[in-house]
């Protein structure tokens, strides 16, 4: 599962380029540009129909841009990926759940929001996503924070990276992002 454009429908997603490089299949493809309170709301019926018995469930949550855009508390969006993980694991015990951190962004803020302000918020979250224990938000934390080169805010400016709108990744951006995801899954 990622926040955004379809990993079964785009060949650029860092989910396309992971579970090709991994051996996975793809069960559901993504909730397109949404909040996390929206998939919380969905989730029972959207994403565990994808859970299949006797089957490795992976599930792999990348949200918080669209979140931090419209000015999201980041309390209440910690509160609430703890809610989206806790129901997962009451679902089926063996749902391996991975969050991502959030991303850089550098364009289309709203409800008051602006980069400075999205930035603050990405920190924060991602401060708290990089100290929980797994069993707090997820089983495994996939650390884009963390690179060198995908953690700068300024990444989101950098075409060699992003695409010109400074919100989504581009091919290099994907790739990139597929092999640190990849550790996540060693």
């Amino acid at each position: 599962l990622i926040n955004g454009a379809s990993p079964n429908t785009i060949d650029q997603s860092f989910i396309r380029e992971l579970s090709r490089a991994k051996n996975m299949t793809i069960g559901n493809g993504a909730i397109d540009g949404t909040v996390l309170s929206s998939i919380v709301a969905t989730a029972a019926g959207e994403i565990n129909a994808s859970y299949t018995n006797g089957k490795i469930n992976r599930l792999i949550l990348h949200v918080g841009s669209n979140d931090f855009a419209a000015n999201a508390d980041t309390a209440t969006f910690l509160t609430n990926l703890a809610t989206f993980y806790a129901a997962r694991k009451s679902h089926a015990a063996d749902w391996d759940v991975a969050v991502c951190t959030v991303p850089p962004r550098n364009a289309s803020f709203s409800g008051g929001q602006d980069a400075a302000g999205y930035a603050a918020d990405r920190a924060t979250v991602n401060d708290a996503l990089q100290a929980a224990a797994p069993g707090t938000y997820f089983d495994r934390l996939i650390d884009f924070d963390a690179d060198a080169i995908l953690g700068a805010d300024a990444t989101a400016d950098n075409t060699t990276w992003y695409n010109a709108d400074k919100i989504h990744p581009n091919q290099n951006g994907h790739n990139r992002m597929a092999v640190i995801a990849g550790a996540a899954y060693p």
